[in-house]
């Protein structure tokens, strides 16, 4: 997540791919390798997630594991997790499972006023490879998958039609 005021505004939590790292790296025109120790300054992580503290004081958290959301939630600006966040987690931006399931990749950007928000697409943006959600005028459509057919002839059928089945 970027600090506006800092020389070098990138900061690495967890354990992010190398490759993954290189791509944020090149869209944000920043040369350095995701091996630079400077990138986890600030990080502290434990096994349920890390935290860093932002420029307007608060924390942004990254939560691995469910036990982390009861302190992330309560004390965190900005909770992140792969994991779906519960219903009741009070930190005003909460970029979960559900969220990056609509959304795709994202990057946090820090602001004076309000972070940014950047993601790979838009909720209502249409990809063959996606699911759409449905909607109360489309309903989803089901995946129905034909009967299975027994491979076994049936007794009333002769045995040369057995290699027929499907």
């Amino acid at each position: 997540m970027p600090d506006p005021t800092a020389d070098n505004p990138l900061v690495l939590l967890g354990r992010t791919p190398a490759f993954v790292a290189e791509q944020w790296f090149k869209a944000d025109g920043d040369a350095r390798k995701p091996s630079d120790p400077v990138l986890k300054d600030g990080a502290r992580c434990d096994a349920l997630g890390c935290t860093v503290t932002i420029p307007d004081g608060r924390a942004a958290a990254l939560a691995y594991d469910r036990r982390a959301f009861e302190e992330d939630c309560r004390r965190a600006a900005i909770v992140i997790s792969r994991l779906r966040a519960p219903a009741a987690c009070a930190a005003p931006l909460i970029i979960d499972r559900a969220f990056l399931s609509l959304h795709g990749a994202t990057a946090v950007r820090l602001t004076s006023s309000n972070p940014e928000i950047v993601t790979a697409r838009r909720a209502d943006e249409v990809r063959p490879w996606l699911r759409r959600p449905a909607s109360p005028s489309r309903p989803e459509k089901q995946n129905t998958r034909p009967e299975k057919r027994n491979a076994e002839p049936r007794p009333d059928s002769p045995d040369e039609d057995a290699d027929d089945v499907q």
